[in-house]
């Protein structure tokens, strides 16, 4: 029986190991042709591996939004840190209010 990840859309075997993606090809034929023969699949809930990874993409594309953000400022703190002068007070709200969004 295969399993499908509702998550993650992950092809499972009998045996509850992933298929790599270089076999998935051939997989999914062996899939279809074992489904023309009366074979039953089984959509199961997420792993906690599948869940762990999700949530590691989710920080990632949340740092990198971050990170668009905080770039078009970033010039008023390496000119402050270079000579000193000062970051307006707007900068310095509109960057915390920046940070605070995505903690």
């Amino acid at each position: 029986m295969y399993k499908i990840s509702k998550l993650t859309y992950k092809i499972y075997d009998s045996d509850f190991i992933e298929v790599p993606q270089d076999d998935r090809e051939q997989s999914f034929l062996d899939f279809l042709q074992w489904l023309n023969n009366g074979g039953i699949v089984e959509e199961i809930e997420a792993t906690s591996e599948e869940i762990a990874e999700q949530e590691l993409e989710q920080q990632k594309l949340l740092k990198q939004q971050q990170y668009e953000e905080l770039l078009p400022t970033d010039w008023y703190v390496v000119r402050f840190m270079e000579t000193g002068v000062e970051i307006p007070e707007e900068i310095l709200k509109q960057r915390q209010e920046i940070r605070d969004k995505y903690k």
